[in-house]
Protein backbone atom coordinates (compact mmCIF):
# COMPACT_ATOMS: atom_id res chain seq x y z
CA UNK A 1 0.00 0.00 0.00
CA UNK A 2 1.20 3.48 -1.27
CA UNK A 3 0.37 6.25 1.29
CA UNK A 4 1.04 9.80 0.79
CA UNK A 5 0.39 13.01 2.68
CA UNK A 6 1.72 16.34 2.52
CA UNK A 7 -0.09 20.00 3.20
CA UNK A 8 1.43 23.56 2.30
CA UNK A 9 1.24 26.77 2.78
CA UNK A 10 2.70 30.33 3.37
CA UNK A 11 4.37 32.46 6.19
CA UNK A 12 2.93 35.95 5.50
CA UNK A 13 4.96 39.29 6.27
CA UNK A 14 3.82 41.15 9.13
CA UNK A 15 2.98 44.73 9.03
CA UNK A 16 5.95 46.58 10.60
CA UNK A 17 5.84 50.73 11.26
CA UNK A 18 9.60 51.44 10.88
CA UNK A 19 11.55 55.44 11.83
CA UNK A 20 14.24 57.09 10.44
CA UNK A 21 16.95 59.08 11.63
CA UNK A 22 14.50 62.18 12.06
CA UNK A 23 12.14 60.31 14.52
CA UNK A 24 15.13 59.12 16.40
CA UNK A 25 16.80 62.49 16.62
CA UNK A 26 13.48 64.22 18.07
CA UNK A 27 13.27 61.81 20.66
CA UNK A 28 16.76 61.92 22.27
CA UNK A 29 17.09 65.69 21.96
CA UNK A 30 14.58 66.51 24.94
CA UNK A 31 16.62 63.96 26.92
CA UNK A 32 20.17 65.49 25.90
CA UNK A 33 18.88 68.90 26.67
CA UNK A 34 17.33 67.92 30.14
CA UNK A 35 20.32 66.76 31.51
CA UNK A 36 22.67 69.21 30.31
CA UNK A 37 23.96 68.00 26.81
CA UNK A 38 23.11 70.30 23.49
CA UNK A 39 22.33 68.50 19.82
CA UNK A 40 26.08 68.61 19.56
CA UNK A 41 26.31 65.33 21.66
CA UNK A 42 24.37 63.43 19.26
CA UNK A 43 26.24 60.26 17.28
CA UNK A 44 27.76 61.38 14.27
CA UNK A 45 24.91 59.73 12.18
CA UNK A 46 22.14 61.31 13.59
CA UNK A 47 23.98 65.04 13.38
CA UNK A 48 23.67 65.53 9.53
CA UNK A 49 20.31 66.15 8.34
CA UNK A 50 21.62 65.85 4.59
CA UNK A 51 22.54 62.11 4.86
CA UNK A 52 19.78 60.55 3.31
CA UNK A 53 21.20 57.15 4.38
CA UNK A 54 19.40 57.80 7.64
CA UNK A 55 17.40 60.38 6.73
CA UNK A 56 15.25 59.07 4.19
CA UNK A 57 13.18 56.26 3.50
CA UNK A 58 13.01 54.10 6.63
CA UNK A 59 12.33 51.03 4.25
CA UNK A 60 14.53 47.84 5.45
CA UNK A 61 11.44 45.47 5.97
CA UNK A 62 11.43 45.09 2.56
CA UNK A 63 14.17 43.45 2.43
CA UNK A 64 13.92 41.75 6.23
CA UNK A 65 10.53 40.56 6.02
CA UNK A 66 9.33 38.11 3.21
CA UNK A 67 6.64 35.78 2.32
CA UNK A 68 8.08 32.28 3.30
CA UNK A 69 6.66 29.15 1.96
CA UNK A 70 5.94 26.14 4.59
CA UNK A 71 5.44 22.67 3.73
CA UNK A 72 5.58 18.54 4.62
CA UNK A 73 5.67 16.29 2.12
CA UNK A 74 6.36 12.85 2.93
CA UNK A 75 5.03 8.75 1.74
CA UNK A 76 4.99 5.40 2.92
CA UNK A 77 5.35 2.39 1.40
CA UNK A 78 3.87 -0.99 2.96
CA UNK A 79 3.63 -4.28 1.95
CA UNK A 80 4.08 -8.16 3.06
CA UNK A 81 1.90 -11.07 3.37
CA UNK A 82 2.66 -14.38 5.40
CA UNK A 83 5.60 -14.89 6.97
CA UNK A 84 7.03 -11.61 6.01
CA UNK A 85 6.26 -7.42 5.98
CA UNK A 86 8.05 -3.73 5.24
CA UNK A 87 7.55 -0.53 5.73
CA UNK A 88 9.38 2.54 3.89
CA UNK A 89 8.92 5.93 4.89
CA UNK A 90 10.20 9.07 3.41
CA UNK A 91 10.02 12.67 3.83
CA UNK A 92 11.03 16.10 3.82
CA UNK A 93 9.62 19.15 5.35
CA UNK A 94 10.47 23.28 5.94
CA UNK A 95 9.58 25.71 8.83
CA UNK A 96 10.63 28.76 8.00
CA UNK A 97 10.37 32.30 9.72
CA UNK A 98 9.76 35.63 7.14
CA UNK A 99 12.29 37.72 9.31
CA UNK A 100 16.26 37.46 8.49
CA UNK A 101 15.77 34.74 5.68
CA UNK A 102 16.04 31.90 8.34
CA UNK A 103 14.17 28.51 8.18
CA UNK A 104 15.03 24.65 9.15
CA UNK A 105 14.72 22.03 6.49
CA UNK A 106 14.46 18.66 7.79
CA UNK A 107 14.82 15.32 5.43
CA UNK A 108 14.11 12.01 6.85
CA UNK A 109 14.04 8.47 5.82
CA UNK A 110 13.52 4.79 7.70
CA UNK A 111 12.71 1.51 6.57
CA UNK A 112 11.29 -1.55 8.38
CA UNK A 113 11.38 -5.06 7.77
CA UNK A 114 9.83 -8.49 9.62
CA UNK A 115 10.44 -11.99 9.12
CA UNK A 116 9.54 -15.36 10.15
CA UNK A 117 11.67 -17.82 7.97
CA UNK A 118 10.64 -21.00 10.49
CA UNK A 119 7.99 -21.34 12.77
CA UNK A 120 10.56 -21.16 15.41
CA UNK A 121 12.88 -18.46 13.90
CA UNK A 122 11.59 -14.72 14.28
CA UNK A 123 13.94 -11.60 12.26
CA UNK A 124 13.52 -7.91 12.62
CA UNK A 125 15.63 -5.07 11.86
CA UNK A 126 15.23 -1.38 11.17
CA UNK A 127 17.40 1.95 10.11
CA UNK A 128 16.13 5.02 9.98
CA UNK A 129 17.89 8.63 9.03
CA UNK A 130 17.35 12.19 9.17
CA UNK A 131 19.18 15.57 7.88
CA UNK A 132 18.31 19.10 9.50
CA UNK A 133 19.43 22.21 7.84
CA UNK A 134 19.47 25.43 9.47
CA UNK A 135 19.47 29.12 8.03
CA UNK A 136 20.78 31.13 10.70
CA UNK A 137 19.53 34.39 11.57
CA UNK A 138 22.17 37.63 10.82
CA UNK A 139 21.71 39.06 13.99
CA UNK A 140 24.77 41.25 15.20
CA UNK A 141 24.20 40.08 18.67
CA UNK A 142 24.83 36.44 17.56
CA UNK A 143 27.40 37.64 15.29
CA UNK A 144 29.96 39.01 18.21
CA UNK A 145 29.00 36.92 20.63
CA UNK A 146 30.69 33.93 18.11
CA UNK A 147 33.32 35.82 17.01
CA UNK A 148 34.24 37.69 20.51
CA UNK A 149 35.39 40.54 18.59
CA UNK A 150 33.40 43.73 18.56
CA UNK A 151 33.94 46.41 15.74
CA UNK A 152 33.06 49.76 15.22
CA UNK A 153 29.21 50.87 15.41
CA UNK A 154 30.08 54.32 14.99
CA UNK A 155 28.04 54.23 12.44
CA UNK A 156 25.05 51.54 12.27
CA UNK A 157 23.49 49.51 9.60
CA UNK A 158 21.13 52.46 7.87
CA UNK A 159 17.59 51.95 7.62
CA UNK A 160 17.43 52.37 4.05
CA UNK A 161 16.86 49.49 2.48
CA UNK A 162 19.48 50.26 -0.74
CA UNK A 163 22.17 49.95 1.85
CA UNK A 164 21.10 46.95 3.43
CA UNK A 165 21.07 45.35 0.26
CA UNK A 166 24.48 45.63 0.06
CA UNK A 167 24.80 44.06 3.57
CA UNK A 168 22.23 41.26 2.43
CA UNK A 169 24.92 40.83 -0.97
CA UNK A 170 27.65 39.88 1.62
CA UNK A 171 25.45 37.20 3.32
CA UNK A 172 24.64 36.20 0.62
CA UNK A 173 28.22 36.80 -1.42
CA UNK A 174 31.38 35.32 0.47
CA UNK A 175 29.86 34.82 3.64
CA UNK A 176 29.69 30.99 4.55
CA UNK A 177 27.56 29.50 7.60
CA UNK A 178 26.59 26.14 6.98
CA UNK A 179 24.98 24.29 9.60
CA UNK A 180 23.91 20.44 9.48
CA UNK A 181 23.16 18.00 11.67
CA UNK A 182 22.69 14.61 10.71
CA UNK A 183 22.07 10.81 12.46
CA UNK A 184 21.34 7.32 11.95
CA UNK A 185 19.83 4.67 14.04
CA UNK A 186 19.12 0.79 13.63
CA UNK A 187 18.72 -2.05 14.90
CA UNK A 188 18.79 -6.13 13.94
CA UNK A 189 17.01 -8.82 16.05
CA UNK A 190 16.82 -12.33 16.17
CA UNK A 191 14.67 -14.28 18.28
CA UNK A 192 14.64 -17.89 18.17
CA UNK A 193 11.89 -20.47 20.40
CA UNK A 194 13.04 -23.71 21.08
CA UNK A 195 10.52 -24.97 23.01
CA UNK A 196 10.79 -24.69 26.34
CA UNK A 197 14.25 -21.81 25.82
CA UNK A 198 13.69 -18.54 24.06
CA UNK A 199 16.64 -16.67 23.32
CA UNK A 200 16.65 -13.32 21.93
CA UNK A 201 20.07 -11.33 20.49
CA UNK A 202 19.88 -8.07 19.13
CA UNK A 203 22.04 -5.94 17.98
CA UNK A 204 21.59 -1.76 17.89
CA UNK A 205 23.69 1.17 17.19
CA UNK A 206 22.88 5.39 16.97
CA UNK A 207 24.31 7.90 15.74
CA UNK A 208 24.12 11.36 15.05
CA UNK A 209 26.67 14.19 14.15
CA UNK A 210 26.33 18.17 14.05
CA UNK A 211 28.74 20.25 12.06
CA UNK A 212 28.69 24.30 11.24
CA UNK A 213 31.23 25.92 9.02
CA UNK A 214 31.49 29.70 9.20
CA UNK A 215 33.63 32.50 7.81
CA UNK A 216 33.33 36.47 7.88
CA UNK A 217 34.43 38.54 5.37
CA UNK A 218 37.00 41.93 6.08
CA UNK A 219 34.00 43.79 4.58
CA UNK A 220 31.91 42.80 7.97
CA UNK A 221 34.89 43.56 10.85
CA UNK A 222 36.81 46.84 9.73
CA UNK A 223 39.21 44.79 7.69
CA UNK A 224 39.25 41.89 9.94
CA UNK A 225 37.52 38.15 8.45
CA UNK A 226 37.17 35.20 10.86
CA UNK A 227 36.51 31.97 10.22
CA UNK A 228 35.42 28.79 12.35
CA UNK A 229 34.96 24.90 12.07
CA UNK A 230 32.81 22.92 14.65
CA UNK A 231 32.26 19.17 14.10
CA UNK A 232 31.07 16.89 16.98
CA UNK A 233 29.18 13.67 16.96
CA UNK A 234 27.58 10.62 19.27
CA UNK A 235 27.25 7.27 19.06
CA UNK A 236 25.92 4.28 20.79
CA UNK A 237 26.30 0.62 20.21
CA UNK A 238 24.59 -1.67 21.82
CA UNK A 239 24.39 -5.54 21.86
CA UNK A 240 22.39 -7.72 24.22
CA UNK A 241 21.28 -11.78 23.98
CA UNK A 242 18.86 -12.68 26.51
CA UNK A 243 18.29 -16.39 27.37
CA UNK A 244 14.99 -17.92 28.98
CA UNK A 245 14.02 -21.24 30.65
CA UNK A 246 10.78 -22.09 31.70
CA UNK A 247 9.45 -25.25 33.20
CA UNK A 248 6.07 -26.45 34.43
CA UNK A 249 6.06 -28.88 36.82
CA UNK A 250 3.38 -31.52 37.51
CA UNK A 251 1.65 -29.34 40.23
CA UNK A 252 1.73 -26.45 38.40
CA UNK A 253 4.59 -24.91 39.69
CA UNK A 254 7.14 -23.18 37.14
CA UNK A 255 10.57 -22.19 37.27
CA UNK A 256 11.74 -19.32 35.29
CA UNK A 257 15.29 -18.92 33.94
CA UNK A 258 16.96 -15.90 32.84
CA UNK A 259 20.25 -14.81 31.71
CA UNK A 260 22.42 -13.39 29.20
CA UNK A 261 24.24 -10.44 28.53
CA UNK A 262 24.34 -6.94 27.61
CA UNK A 263 27.18 -4.16 26.41
CA UNK A 264 26.94 -0.92 25.38
CA UNK A 265 29.62 1.08 24.46
CA UNK A 266 29.50 5.31 24.01
CA UNK A 267 31.40 7.54 22.53
CA UNK A 268 31.31 11.43 22.18
CA UNK A 269 33.97 13.58 20.68
CA UNK A 270 33.90 17.07 19.34
CA UNK A 271 36.62 19.61 17.65
CA UNK A 272 36.44 23.23 17.13
CA UNK A 273 39.16 25.65 15.96
CA UNK A 274 38.84 29.57 14.85
CA UNK A 275 40.90 31.89 13.08
CA UNK A 276 41.01 35.64 12.65
CA UNK A 277 42.48 38.06 9.73
CA UNK A 278 43.45 35.18 7.20
CA UNK A 279 44.77 36.23 3.92
CA UNK A 280 42.17 34.67 2.15
CA UNK A 281 39.11 36.61 1.85
CA UNK A 282 36.80 35.01 -0.43
CA UNK A 283 34.85 32.00 0.53
CA UNK A 284 37.95 31.32 2.58
CA UNK A 285 36.26 28.43 4.50
CA UNK A 286 35.39 26.36 1.71
CA UNK A 287 37.01 22.58 1.70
Amino acid sequence: MLSVNSYFGYALTPRINTLNAATEKNFRLPFYRQYGAGAGSLPGYLSDSSNADYYGASNWTDLYYKNVPLYNVNASLTGGAGRSNFRAFFGTMQNASTADATSLKRYIGSFYVSMVPAKWLSVSSMISGTILNRNRNRNFTDRFAEIRYLPSIANPLPPNKNIYQQFIDVYEGDLIDNNLTSSVQGYFSLSANLGKVLNTARLSFDYNEGKRDLFYPKVLFSGNNYVSNYFGFNQRFILEDKLEYRYIFDNASKLDLMGGLNYQGDLSRYSYFAGYNGPDDVKGSRK
